[in-house]
C-alpha cells in the first residue's frame, strides 16, 4: 500500500475515534503526514497524528480554522470529511440546537474545508476529496431524519464537485460505509429509550465489520485511483442491498427496510405506493 498511494499530506475530520482514527492508522501505514481534528485534540490517541483542536459544529471556529491553517491546508492532498454525530429519535423531540450543529458539522465543514484545499489540489494538478457520507442516504434510518438528510445532502455535494473539477484532475469520492463497529452508537444522543429500531440499530452493529476494515476498503479504493461513490461494510449492505435497490420499486424496498429495522408500524407491515 505505502509504494501505490498516490498522496502524502493528509486531513481527516472526526480523528479522534471510531472510522476517523482507523483511517488516520491506514493513512500512516501508507506514509502520509496526517492532520487530525477533534473538538479535544487531546483525545486524539492515534501515535504520529498532528493533533487540531476546532470545532467543526460551528460556522465562526471552522473560518478561524481554515484562516489559521492556510499555509498547511495548501499543502493537502487528500482530505477527508468524516465528523459526525446521531440523534435518534423522532423530528419533534429533537433540539433546534442539534438540528443546528449537524447541518453545520456535516454540511458546512466539508464545504469550507474543501474550499481551502481546492486551490492547491488545481494548482499541483491532482487531489482527492473524500466525503464519508453513508449508506442511510439509499437507505435511510428511521429516527434519525437529520442525520439522513444531511448525508443525502455530502452525497449531492460530492456529485456537483467531481463535475466541477474533474478536469483539475481532482478526484471526488462519497464514500457511503454500512453498519461497522465503532463507538458511534454510544456517541449517538438516544431520545427513543428501547424505540424498536434503536434496538435493531444496535444488533445490525454488533455483528458488522469494524473501523479498521471498513478503512482499509477505502484506502485500497483510492490506491486503485477509484472515484464516485463507494460502499463498503458488509457484502450484503455495500453490494447486495444495493443492487437489489435498483431492481425493486421504492414501496418494496420500503417495505424490506422496515422489516430489517424491526418498524411493523401501528397497522403492521405495509406496502403504499405514492
Amino acid at each position: 500500500m505505502k509504494e501505490n498511494f498516490p498522496y502524502r499530506n493528509a486531513l481527516v475530520t472526526g480523528a479522534s475515534s471510531g472510522l476517523g482514527a482507523a483511517l488516520c492508522r491506514e493513512l500512516l501505514r501508507a506514509g502520509c503526514t496526517v492532520w487530525g481534528t477533534s473538538r479535544d485534540a487531546a483525545r486524539i490517541g492515534v501515535q504520529g497524528v498532528i493533533p487540531v483542536s476546532v470545532d467543526l459544529a460551528h460556522a465562526e471556529p471552522i473560518r478561524a480554522f481554515v484562516q489559521e491553517m492556510y499555509l498547511e491546508l495548501g499543502q493537502i492532498d487528500i482530505l477527508i470529511n468524516n465528523a459526525g454525530y446521531g440523534v435518534f429519535g423522532n423530528l419533534e423531540d429533537t433540539d433546534p440546537e442539534d438540528i443546528h450543529d449537524q447541518v453545520e458539522l456535516m454540511l458546512t465543514a466539508p464545504a469550507l474545508l474543501a474550499q481551502a484545499v481546492l486551490p492547491g489540489m488545481k494548482a499541483r494538478g491532482e487531489g482527492c476529496i473524500v466525503n464519508v457520507s453513508s449508506l442511510a442516504v439509499r437507505f435511510p434510518l428511521p429516527g434519525m431524519s437529520l442525520y439522513n438528510a444531511t448525508k443525502a445532502g455530502l452525497t449531492a455535494f460530492s456529485r456537483s464537485l467531481a463535475d466541477e473539477n474533474h478536469e483539475y484532475g481532482i478526484r471526488v469520492i462519497d464514500f457511503q460505509p454500512g453498519d461497522f463497529r465503532s463507538g458511534f452508537m454510544d456517541a449517538t444522543r438516544n431520545l427513543g429509550h428501547g424505540d424498536e429500531a434503536w434496538c435493531a440499530m444496535q444488533r445490525h452493529m454488533a455483528s458488522a465489520p469494524d473501523a479498521d476494515t471498513v478503512a482499509r476498503q477505502l484506502l485500497r479504493a483510492i490506491a486503485a485511483g477509484r472515484s464516485g461513490t463507494i460502499c463498503a461494510g458488509s457484502f450484503f449492505q455495500a453490494r447486495l442491498a444495493p443492487f437489489v435497490q435498483h431492481l425493486l420499486p421504492d414501496c418494496v424496498t420500503r417495505l424490506f427496510q422496515r422489516m430489517y429495522m424491526g418498524k411493523t408500524g401501528r397497522n403492521g407491515l405495509g406496502c403504499v405506493c405514492k
